[in-house]
């Protein structure tokens, strides 16, 4: 089977030749000549993309999280101290000790 050669972007060029350094450790004269190459390095490259795509997503949906709970935390905090409550009794001790005025206590403890 003969070879089908492509005209390359030179983005696409770029990758590819990054590619090959990090795979072969040169990438001056590395060129890939066949197109089930040139697919099989896309298809590869769209996995790699879709895998950093849901990490991201991963850690935004965590970070929402975390800041929900934080905004929570801060809001009962400061309606405690308003109405001069100074102790409060949960299971989530760490959020409350961060913040000045209010006593947090484990009553599982």
């Amino acid at each position: 089977m003969g070879r089908i050669y492509f005209k390359l972007d030179a983005r696409t060029r770029r990758l590819l030749e990054r590619e090959a350094k990090r795979r072969y450790g040169r990438s001056k004269g590395f060129m890939v000549k066949t197109a089930s190459e040139i697919f099989l390095w896309y298809i590869r490259r769209l996995e790699e993309q879709k895998r950093e795509a849901r990490r991201a997503e991963r850690v935004k949906r965590n970070f929402e999280k975390q800041i929900a709970s934080w905004r929570s935390e801060q809001s009962k905090a400061a309606t405690m101290l308003e109405n001069g409550i100074t102790t409060i009794y949960t299971e989530n001790v760490e959020d409350f000790e961060k913040i000045p005025g209010i006593k947090a206590v484990n009553p599982f403890d």
